[in-house]
Parts: structure tokens; C-alpha cells; sequence
């Protein structure tokens, strides 16, 4: 449990192991990020571990934070082991950058801004349930998780 509390607490430098933002979506021919947004997901995720955007039903993986900039990749799988094409990646280099998007292809399918990221700085896990599903479709149970973090990959007892 060391290396859980250790991986979600927020680090008080630039870079964070947690990142809080909001990606904020605008049209495939928006490319200022001028006109009325799309939709929003507001992001809580560990850097480097897979998160599903509800915004776009896609599973993405945020792989840098700081305190203005921040790097998402699209991916394929919910275990986030694909690797992306360059289309697939944004790179937000400051809270002001419109990035293009593209879940598949290299067709820009909208824009996206996001607020300044943060890091989570007081990580709290409680009340919740752990399940192991097929990747692809999220039904039905495969095998049950095991009853240690250790055991799933995330940490130590």
C-alpha cells in the first residue's frame, strides 16, 4: 500500500504523478477554439495509467502534467497497450493551445483546450468496488480481482 500512496500523492513540482484538468471540446473545423464547445471532460487521472473520457467514449492515457502544459494519447484498448499514432496525440503546451484531435485517422474530429492542470493533492480511495471484466466490451466478469493491490500490479503490501 506504500507504492499506491506514494503513486497518487501529488509531488509539489512542476511535473505530477495526478493530473486534474478540464478538456474542453470544440468542432472538427474549429481550429481556434473560438466558437461554442462540444462537450467537456473533467479529468482526474494518474499519469500514465489508462482513464476512460466520457466526452468521447475512447480510453486515453495522460502521459505528462504540469502546471500549464499536458500530453494525452488515444487509445484503442482499456489497458492502453497500443501505441498511438502521432494523429492520436496531443500535446497541449499551454492553457491557451487549441490542439487538434483525432480519436482514429488523421481527419481532425474536433479541437480541444484544457484549464490549468493541477495535481491532486489530497487522493482519497473509499468506498468502492473493484471488478475484472473483458476489456473489450466492460460485461461479463472474466475472472475475480484479487483481494490485494499487490496482487492486481498496483503496489506493495
Amino acid at each position: 500500500m506504500k507504492f499506491l500512496a506514494a503513486l497518487i500523492a501529488s509531488a509539489s513540482a512542476t511535473a505530477y504523478t495526478t493530473c486534474k484538468t478540464t478538456v474542453t471540446y470544440y468542432g472538427s473545423a474549429d481550429t481556434t477554439c473560438a466558437s461554442s464547445s462540444t462537450g467537456t471532460d473533467a479529468v482526474s487521472a494518474l499519469v500514465n495509467l489508462c482513464t476512460y473520457s466520457t466526452g468521447k467514449s475512447k480510453w486515453f492515457k495522460i502521459t505528462s502534467c504540469t502546471t500549464s502544459t499536458a500530453d494525452l494519447q488515444w487509445h484503442t484498448t482499456a489497458e492502453c497497450s497500443d501505441t498511438p499514432a502521432a494523429d492520436q496525440k496531443m500535446a497541449f503546451t499551454s492553457t491557451t493551445a487549441c490542439i487538434k484531435g483525432a480519436l482514429t485517422g488523421s481527419t481532425a474530429q474536433f479541437y480541444a483546450k484544457i484549464s490549468a492542470p493541477a495535481g491532486i493533492t489530497s487522493p482519497t480511495l473509499c468506498a468502492f468496488t473493484i471488478a475484472n471484466y473483458a476489456a473489450v466490451t466492460c460485461g461479463g466478469s472474466v475472472t475475480p480481482m484479487s483481494t490485494t493491490f499487490a496482487a492486481m500490479g498496483m503496489g506493495s503490501t
